[in-house]
């Protein structure tokens, strides 16, 4: 049973490896340069798709933003959940001197997320590679570091989580495997006994037709005496 048990922790461990494996390459972790319908007109943003399902992943950026760069992105929080959260005419420094509109789309895709990033200046010009390319390349890197931050935290919960689920399976399964071990004492016990008062009952059923036996000659006895004395 222990064996076995052994056996089955190995494989999930290698399937947590190999869906690890997996995942790491099923995600787009390089931004990409891509577009987004937006207020009617189509605008430049950076792309990534990435494992966590949108709520936690929009959690997470929203922690980010407010932690690295002071300014809260709305549309996810207390019974908020958007798929476009937005900061408008927030100081960004690292963009611009002047307030910006700051925009992130992110949608539940097969393989999690997919996180559009893509922003204007204040006056609502967005940033592409042909319109301050500079600061563009900017808004890539807020979202390239927040994924360098945020990924292998979010990964490690998870290996920490899968650990402890193990470890209570192995609790578990010792319990049960001592248990079994206990009742399989328990019923070898029995069994001995048992066998013991069948090989008793015999001998008291060997006892008990001897007695009678016994019984029956002396009652004969007496019978042949008692017709003796009337004679």
């Amino acid at each position: 049973m222990h064996f076995k048990f052994k056996n089955i922790q190995y494989l999930f461990i290698l399937v947590l490896l190999v869906s690890s494996k997996y995942m790491v390459h099923a995600q787009q972790l390089e931004p990409a340069q891509a577009t987004i319908k937006h207020e009617k007109s189509s605008r430049a943003c950076w792309v990534v798709r990435v494992d966590p399902e949108p709520k936690t992943l929009k959690k997470a950026w929203k922690d980010y933003l407010e932690r690295n760069y002071n300014f809260r992105i709305d549309g996810i929080g207390f019974l908020a959940n958007k798929d476009l959260l937005s900061a408008e005419q927030v100081k960004l420094p690292v963009l611009s001197a002047t307030p910006v509109y700051f925009y992130t789309h992110i949608v539940e895709n097969s393989t999690g997320s997919e996180m559009k990033v893509f922003a204007a200046d204040q006056h609502k010009n967005y940033y592409s590679d042909r319109h301050q390319p500079d600061k563009f390349m900017e808004l890539r890197d807020i979202l390239e570091n927040f994924l360098k931050v945020y990924l292998p935290q979010y990964h490690q919960e998870i290996i920490n989580d899968t650990q402890q689920e193990v470890a209570q399976l192995t609790k578990e399964t010792t319990k049960l495997e001592e248990e079994i071990a206990e009742n399989a004492e328990k019923i070898e016990a029995l069994t001995s006994e048992i066998e013991d008062m069948k090989v008793e009952t015999e001998d008291t059923k060997a006892k008990l037709d001897k007695a009678k036996l016994k019984l029956e000659k002396r009652k004969a006895r007496l019978e042949r005496r008692r017709t003796q004395l009337l004679d």
